[in-house]
């Protein structure tokens, strides 16, 4: 029992006496009050410095030491775990030795954050703004890679709102541009795509020109508009032009015409597109004005042939049959079809007719060829009669030989020398008049009609008065012209005939009644004659193109010009156009021949004249302008 208690007594001693030497340490250090670290694993070092023993506790579970207890000077190292936090935390680290105590804070940086609501965003190609929300917890700086976005910033409690203004796309594609925003470390961007212009352009105006037709002015001028409506700026102009002014004003283009006292003109008002230095001049305008002045035609090309091809005192004819026009004579050296090039006048080929006996083509208003055979041939003791037949063909028919059933088949009795120089008004597929002449001198001269309908006609012609009771004879069928004025017989006919002067008629059905009468110049007798003609209707007139013949032209009776004459049917009493044999003969060679034919088409709305001249010894092309 006693040395129990002694046990116990030097154990109490002992104890007394480290508790006296704890509370009364004298020297506790450490090296820093706070240490910072980033957002990610890290280890920081402190140092402590005491002359005792000492112990640490921490305060966080983000926070571990490497030691916690120790005597005398230390290192102790934190290691710290990653903040995964949007806001930084704290720990303290408290170090006592004795009756002294040490604090460390312990601080690790908040996870850094950029984040934007919708990081790519599509807009029109109109300027505009757009806001964009972005969560962060660091200062941002927002910078715009491109000069045509802006980037402005509204600080919020939370949130920061970020304007981005844009300016118009001008260009022909998309652009892109992209707002970096920078912060704590972190780069995120937003990217603005920002589409392409659309341009539009159109031109109104009370004719329907548009911005690509074309503005007719009559010879006396003209005032017109324009309103154009755009999303660019325009430019209209016309730099070739003096006698076109232009006055600009907004929308409204007002254009003034002079009056023309020459030749009829044609040029361009251009309207010229931009959207802010970018060039849209195939969004603009290009309007063809063509005025009118004084009649005119314009010798496209001329070809010349050889005498032979078309013998003198010999019915010629042409027709027009898709990008070709086609020759013919029935006493040709040559025989067949010469088929030449519309578009120069050079020979294609010279292909075989699959009729016997044809004396002649022609063309309907519709593009269709017409050709006849037989029907022309005197009235002679032990001659057989061939009869008149007549053909439609349309251009591919024609062109390719491939030939149907007549539409006519008629037996010419008594017509003198025969029916010949057959014109058709109207569509022979369809509803249209056939005229053909007789000629015989001394008062045997007729005009013959038929009625066609529905592509049909009947094989009863409507057998038109004596030529001369209603505005002179002929010599023969082939030396005179009769056109019919409407596309049936009843709207009368016009005829070129010869009673001591040289006339063109307009004849009602029945013959006795002459409405207008044209006398030629001065020395068309009945050894000259008119004996082609064509009919067209232009700028909502009709007209009517008659070429002049040289009946004896190869001998010394006369050489009477081949004029080309254009005539208003609606004020006849004089030509609106005349051109004479100068202009269109070769004139090495133009006495051989006799005989003319003519075909007006319309090409791209203009009227073109196709003519066939024996007595020049040419073919040509013109451009007629009325």
């Amino acid at each position: 029992m006693k040395k129990v208690f002694v046990f116990l007594l030097s154990a109490a001693a002992v104890l007394a006496a480290c508790t006296k030497a704890s509370d009364t340490a004298t020297r506790l250090e450490v090296d820093a009050t706070e240490i910072t670290v980033g957002d990610v694993p890290e280890v920081a070092q402190l140092t402590i410095t005491a002359d005792g023993p000492w112990k640490m506790e921490i305060s966080g579970d983000w926070v571990v030491a490497s030691r916690l207890s120790g005597t005398g000077n230390a290192k102790v190292k934190f290691a710290v775990l990653k903040n995964t936090d949007y806001s930084s935390r704290e720990a303290v680290a408290t170090v006592r030795s004795g009756n002294l105590s040490r604090q460390v804070k312990l601080v690790q940086a908040q996870k850094n954050c950029i984040a934007i609501e919708n990081v790519s965003v599509a807009v029109g190609y109109e300027a505009g703004e757009y806001t964009c929300t972005v969560q962060t917890n660091v200062p941002l700086t927002a910078v715009s890679d491109s000069d045509w976005l802006t980037v402005a910033s509204t600080k919020g409690l939370v949130d920061e709102s970020y304007t981005l203004s844009y300016t118009l796309n001008p260009g022909r594609t998309d652009r892109m541009g992209q707002v970096h925003f920078n912060g704590g470390g972190q780069v995120s961007l937003i990217t603005l795509v920002q589409t392409a212009f659309e341009p539009s352009f159109e031109v109104s105006d009370e004719g329907g020109v548009g911005a690509w037709g074309t503005l007719s002015a009559p010879k006396e001028g003209l005032e017109y508009s324009f309103t154009v409506t755009t999303n660019m700026d325009y430019v209209a102009s016309a730099p070739d032009a003096s006698w076109i002014h232009l006055v600009q004003d907004g929308a409204t283009v007002k254009v003034t015409i002079d009056a023309n006292d020459a030749a009829a003109r044609v040029d361009y008002i251009y309207m010229g597109c931009t959207k802010e230095g970018v060039d849209y001049s195939d969004y603009g305008a290009m309007i063809k004005v063509s005025q009118k002045g004084q009649a005119q035609a314009d010798l496209l090309w001329k070809q010349d042939f050889y005498w032979d091809i078309f013998p003198q005192s010999t019915r010629v004819s042409l027709a027009v049959a898709g990008d070709y026009f086609v020759l013919y004579s029935p006493n040709s050296v040559t025989p067949g079809f010469h088929v030449m090039s519309r578009a120069d006048g050079t020979e294609v080929t010279v292909a075989d007719s699959p009729l016997a006996n044809v004396t002649g083509i022609t063309n309907d208003d519709a593009g269709n060829v017409i050709v006849t055979t037989g029907g022309n041939y005197p009235l002679e003791d032990g001659v057989t009669q061939i009869p008149l037949k007549v053909y439609v063909l349309t251009e591919e028919e024609f062109l390719s030989g491939t030939v149907g059933e007549p539409i006519i088949t008629y037996m010419d009795g008594f017509y003198g020398y025969g029916l010949d120089n057959a014109r058709v008004t109207g569509n022979a597929k369809g509803d249209a008049v056939l005229v053909m002449t007789s000629g015989c001198g001394g008062g045997g001269s007729y005009v013959v009609a038929w009625d066609i309908k529905d592509g049909a006609a009947t094989n009863d012609p409507t057998i038109y008065a004596s030529c001369a009771s209603i505005g002179g004879d002929l010599w023969d069928s082939f030396h005179g012209v009769s056109l019919g004025a409407g596309t049936s017989s009843a709207g009368g006919f016009y005829f070129a005939g010869y009673l001591g002067d040289y006339n063109l008629h307009y004849t009602a059905q029945g013959g006795d009644a002459t409405s207008w009468s044209v006398v030629f110049t001065t020395g068309y007798t009945w050894e000259g004659a008119i004996n082609a003609g064509d009919v067209f209707t232009y700028g909502g007139h009709k007209y009517l193109a008659v070429l002049g013949m040289n009946y004896f032209a190869y001998s010394d009776w006369g050489l009477n010009p081949c004029n080309l004459w254009v005539f208003n049917v609606d004020d006849p009493a004089a030509p609106v156009l005349m051109i004479n044999q100068e202009y269109l003969a070769n004139e090495e060679n133009w006495q051989y021949g006799s005989n003319t034919d003519i075909q007006v088409v319309m090409e791209e709305g203009v009227p073109m004249a196709y003519l066939l001249d024996a007595a020049a010894s040419t073919y040509r092309k013109l451009e007629i302008q009325l």
